[in-house]
């Protein structure tokens, strides 16, 4: 009999282990959710919004066809890469008649040359104090973020990433 309750003594405190253990590795994994970093995010206007009129057309002279907003920002660790990658694909872009805007919001003390000298392959470069009026006029929270206006000023497509943002096929 004494060793049946020496097992389940054993039991008890291997389960209690088990017990604490567990619930140490639930509280690290929670943590490491709460500062996991969530990837850029963009929050714009929704598809088939209009083109807000005079923001775009005051600063580039654009009269109509396709436009492509790229927004970034001088402390957004994704823009590096896709300012080069937008730069990439300019020509391409440009070939099947789209005008390319970029606008790079900034703070104060922070570098704005080396992201405007990448993205002045692909058109016109903007620079704002950010969030500037162009980030709020468009509706644009996160960096980098991608709004593509078709010829009627309407918004076909948007998106993080130039890859990923789904331009509709020109005839």
């Amino acid at each position: 009999m004494t060793l049946l309750y020496a097992l389940v003594a054993v039991l008890t405190v291997a389960v209690a282990v088990d017990l604490l253990l567990t619930t140490a590795v639930i509280r690290r994994l929670r943590a490491i959710e709460e500062h996991r970093d969530p990837g850029p995010a963009a929050v714009g206007p929704p598809l088939g919004s209009a083109l807000p009129a005079g923001q775009v057309d005051r600063i580039t002279g654009r009269t109509s066809g396709p436009l492509l907003l790229a927004f970034f920002s001088t402390t957004c660790k994704y823009c590096p890469d896709q300012a080069d990658r937008l730069a990439r694909r300019a020509t391409d872009l440009r070939r099947d008649g789209v005008q390319i805007l970029s606008v790079v919001t900034t703070t104060p003390g922070e570098d704005v040359a080396a992201l405007a000298t990448v993205l002045r392959p692909a058109g016109q470069v903007v620079t704002e104090p950010g969030p500037g009026e162009l980030m709020v006029a468009f509706g644009v929270l996160g960096t980098p973020t991608f709004l593509y206006y078709d010829d009627g000023g309407i918004l076909a497509a948007s998106g993080t990433t130039v890859d990923d943002l789904r331009l509709p096929v020109r005839p």
